[in-house]
């Protein structure tokens, strides 16, 4: 089940965790499989890959099923963009592609473009994890209900 964990405009209806307030902070609850809406988008992007800088989201692009829409998330310095080359090198849907691109991001060979880098704060919307709902009773016998954040 999808749970939201953020979302820009509406404060009160996400699923809260304590220790995390601020969307840098929502950061390490992205793993692949969560799914990341856009300003403006109507579809979310999935999370494919991640390591500890960067996270690669990337959603089908249906005019031709071979291509996609990518953005690399840079936690470090909260800002995404796509990579910086010219004739892509990657398919961002498959897994080992992205793998393989994070390698490339840390070893120096590959970078997020100048020109289409925005700031994480502006482009994000909401942010939908995976989670796990446990039914559990309380001393006074109520049904309790509570998620559990799934981590692969």
């Amino acid at each position: 089940m999808m749970k939201k964990i953020y979302d820009k405009e509406n404060k009160n209806d996400i699923l809260k965790i304590s220790d995390l307030k601020t969307l840098k902070e929502l950061m390490v609850c992205i793993i692949p499989g969560t799914k990341i809406k856009w300003v403006g988008e109507i579809k979310k992007y999935k999370c494919i890959a991640r390591d500890d800088r960067y996270i690669i989201v990337a959603k089908p692009y249906n005019p031709k099923p071979d291509m996609c829409q990518y953005s690399i998330l840079d936690i470090q310095d909260m800002v995404c963009s796509t990579d910086n080359l010219i004739f892509g090198m990657y398919n961002y849907l498959d897994k080992n592609d992205c793998d393989e691109a994070l390698k490339e991001l840390n070893n120096g060979n590959l970078a997020l473009s100048q020109k289409n880098m925005v700031k994480i704060e502006d482009f994000i919307e909401q942010i939908w994890i995976e989670v796990e709902k446990t039914f559990y009773w309380n001393k006074r016998g109520y049904n309790l209900v509570s998620f559990l954040l799934l981590v692969r």
